[in-house]
């Protein structure tokens, strides 16, 4: 593995947590193995080394690597959690209860800063948390101190009412910033980290026969997947300020996109 990855900072970030569940030291790993203590706690630091050796590491605690691989990729899979349809409706309806559980889960704020930022009553501040841990997202620790008690990524109930609260509030305003002169907008994003000032957006109308529709239909749902995917992983393994906010909406629909033109135009169609 001479190209350090993702993937690679997370087999070793796996590894370790292993090693440490067994208690197997460093000075152990290495008599195992046969690699030098200094090149192995190296490797561990996260410097490179070839797939050879990665696999001779791993195997030498009764690991076979490619059922240690198997099993991180379906772990990632599977790590998501998903809220119940009451918990879904109550934050639809109550939209700053979620804003709160993203700001404290995504972005790495405290519970405290959170308060502070919006300038939230101690009252309305104790009924938000209280309502995360009766949910059992969150457990209140000594000195307002949050543990979570979900991980991964959250699978929202399809065209449920939260899902189309956030899209119908979110899609015009980033429609708008994908068309407008996004430069200024430090406002938006988070400032630990070094912005990437590139955005994309593009539209097209056309027409193609149902099975084209249907394979550019699952190709959008795989690249959400997959992409969704590498920002858990990423989330995980890597430290914040290594880490840039991203947004994406992805669409595709059997319309004519253009008929939306003739709605606030001063031609319409006859029919």
């Amino acid at each position: 593995m001479e190209k350090k990855s993702q993937d690679y900072a997370l087999i070793l970030l796996e590894f370790k947590k292993h090693l440490k569940s067994l208690r197997i030291t460093q000075q152990e790993l290495a008599s195992r193995s046969g690699i030098a203590l200094s090149s192995l706690k190296k490797i561990l630091s996260g410097h490179d080394c070839s797939t050879l050796r990665l696999i001779k590491m791993i195997e030498s605690v009764d690991l076979s690597f490619v059922n240690f691989i198997a099993t991180l990729n379906r772990k990632q899979e599977e790590d998501v959690f998903s809220l119940t349809v009451e918990q879904e409706n109550f934050f639809a309806q109550n939209l700053d209860y979620f804003l709160f559980f993203h700001k404290i889960f995504r972005d790495f704020f405290s519970a405290k800063q959170c308060k502070e930022k919006w300038n939230i009553s101690d009252k309305k501040y104790w009924k938000i948390l209280r309502k995360l841990e009766e949910f059992k997202l969150i457990e209140i620790m000594p000195g307002e101190e949050i543990k979570f008690l979900v991980s991964g990524g959250l699978n929202y109930i399809p065209n449920g009412d939260l899902q189309l609260v956030i899209l119908n509030q979110l899609s015009k305003n980033f429609n708008e910033f994908l068309l407008s002169d996004n430069q200024n907008i430090d406002h938006l994003r988070d400032k630990n980290t070094t912005p990437v000032l590139q955005a994309y957006m593009r539209m097209y109308f056309g027409k193609v026969h149902p099975t084209s529709y249907q394979r550019f239909l699952d190709g959008l749902r795989a690249i959400h997947q997959d992409f969704a995917r590498s920002c858990i992983k990423d989330r995980k393994s890597l430290s914040r300020e290594n880490l840039v906010d991203v947004t994406w909406s992805l669409g595709l629909a059997n319309i004519n996109g253009m008929n939306f033109l003739f709605k606030n135009s001063s031609i319409s169609e006859k029919n």
